[in-house]
């Protein structure tokens, strides 16, 4: 009697600890699961804004070549293309 009463304690606790530690297991990876989906859209959006400051500098660049070639026709505006492509280009 005494042991059946031990052994039915010890198997309940055997079943307790291990759906405690199942969940704890699950808890943990969805809350790095959770951090990392927090992180792909931060990058996502400062991908985004990268994006939009190399237009920026690609319309400003334009803008000032062209405003060059008005203001001045026999400047040679060579450098300032070849430095704006330098700048866009992904190698650093």
């Amino acid at each position: 009697m005494v042991e059946t009463f031990l052994d039915s304690i010890f198997q309940e606790s055997i079943v307790t600890i291990t759906l405690g530690a199942g969940v704890s297991i699950v808890a943990y990876f969805k809350s790095i699961r959770n951090k990392q989906i927090e992180n792909k859209d931060a990058i996502d959006k400062l991908c985004i804004r990268a994006w939009r400051i190399e237009k920026a500098i690609a319309l400003m660049a334009m803008v000032i070549t062209q405003q060059t070639k008005t203001d001045h026709p026999a400047t040679d505006t060579a450098d300032l293309e070849k430095l704006t492509k330098e700048i866009m280009t992904d190698e650093l």
